[in-house]
């Protein structure tokens, strides 16, 4: 199990001793905690919780370890999924949502750890790497009414992605303001990266 630090008791967890991630006790660029998710068979989901609408605000602390084009960072759930994915043969990073890509965004090398910021709302929807300019797109509406979260893959056990995880925070509101400014400046000051 992964934890939920909210006090909601979202926690990641996966039964299957085969299908959990390596954990790494200093595999952080904070020297901490890391979960390595190989590309196989790997994943984790939260509980059901009651369904969270649009907004949603996603954030990442994440190393691309391989690129395969589909492969699912997460992806929020219901009767029609929003997803973080890797896209193509470059390293971009796309939100999509139903059949729909949008917000693609170039700035996550393999190899490297990245901070990336996901907002779901509707056409208002962004995606963010470090301090790169964020992306504008409209994947519509799916994840709208999200009742868990995977990580690692899809959420029927497909599209495993090979990354190295550090930290996820989910927010059901979009995250602005000194709020936003003083997240960033947790991440600068724990991770060492310019968001």
């Amino acid at each position: 199990a992964w934890a939920d630090l909210s006090g909601n008791g979202d926690h990641f967890t996966q039964a299957s001793a085969s299908n959990q991630p390596a954990w790494n006790a200093s595999g952080s660029p904070a020297g901490e905690g890391s979960l390595t998710f190989d590309g196989s068979t790997e994943g984790m989901r939260t509980g059901t919780f009651s369904a969270v609408t649009q907004p949603q605000h996603f954030f990442m602390v994440v190393k691309p370890l391989a690129w395969g084009s589909g492969d699912v960072f997460i992806a929020a759930v219901n009767s029609d999924v929003f997803m973080l994915r890797q896209q193509g043969s470059s390293p971009a990073l796309t939100v999509r949502a139903g059949s729909s890509n949008a917000c693609s965004n170039s700035g996550a090398t393999v190899g490297a750890w990245h901070v990336v910021s996901v907002f779901m709302s509707g056409s208002s929807s962004t995606i963010k790497v470090d301090d790169n300019s964020a992306t504008t797109g409209n994947p519509g509406t799916g994840g709208s009414g999200a009742t868990y979260i995977q990580i690692g893959q899809e959420a029927d056990g497909s599209n495993d992605c090979n990354i190295e995880v550090a930290e996820f925070c989910a927010f059901n509101a979009a995250v602005t303001g000194g709020d936003l400014t003083a997240l960033n400046a947790y991440f600068t000051a724990r991770y060492g990266i310019a968001t």
